[in-house]
């Protein structure tokens, strides 16, 4: 399959913890990680070093991210 959802129900102190293990096991693969609010996705990819899309975002960096992500240069969106 060319998909593969995986979802963890986690406490928020051991959130960050559980998706850079994640995104150890699966180094390498496209990673989509979803985040309730805005501030979160922000936060959540400043700790795993991943780009980030949310509809605040300018067009532009909504493009670049988004290209940047499809084309492989990041892997972690």
């Amino acid at each position: 399959p060319n998909l593969r959802y995986v979802v963890r129900n986690c406490k928020a102190k051991d959130q960050e913890n559980l998706l850079r293990r994640a995104a150890k096991a699966y180094e390498g693969q496209p990673i989509i990680v979803y985040c309730g609010t805005i501030a979160d996705v922000e936060s959540t990819a400043a700790a795993l070093k991943a780009k980030y899309y949310h509809g605040k975002l300018d067009s532009e960096t909504r493009e670049r991210n988004q290209r940047d992500w499809t084309s492989g240069k990041h892997n972690i969106m």
